[in-house]
């Protein structure tokens, strides 16, 4: 949500803050993924330039934890959890069966 992206973005350093408000458009229309598979599914179902991002569902896989790691890393520094918590837990699970 608006709110959402609000508080997270006050909480971050200054020119992160202007890099995610440059990037990030309030007409984003994304719908709220609440869970790990949701989230691959979404990102395997994008289109770039007329072909799928990723040719299947375990490199989509590799990909969004490597990016949920790095975004988790960023804004645990700030004290901002931006992703759900049941999405958490099965990233944990994902990154103690070895899917990275």
């Amino acid at each position: 949500s608006l709110k959402q992206m609000d508080d997270a973005t006050s909480k971050l350093p200054y020119n992160l803050q202007v890099m995610l408000l440059h990037y990030w458009k309030s007409s984003d229309k994304g719908e709220a993924v609440g869970h790990l598979d949701e989230l691959v599914e979404n990102v395997c179902n994008e289109k770039l330039k007329r072909s799928s991002l990723f040719s299947n569902e375990v490199d989509a896989l590799k990909y969004v934890l490597i990016v949920i790691k790095n975004l988790k890393n960023v804004f645990d520094k700030v004290g901002v959890s931006i992703f759900p918590y049941s999405m958490m837990c099965e990233y944990e699970q994902a990154i103690k069966e070895g899917a990275i």
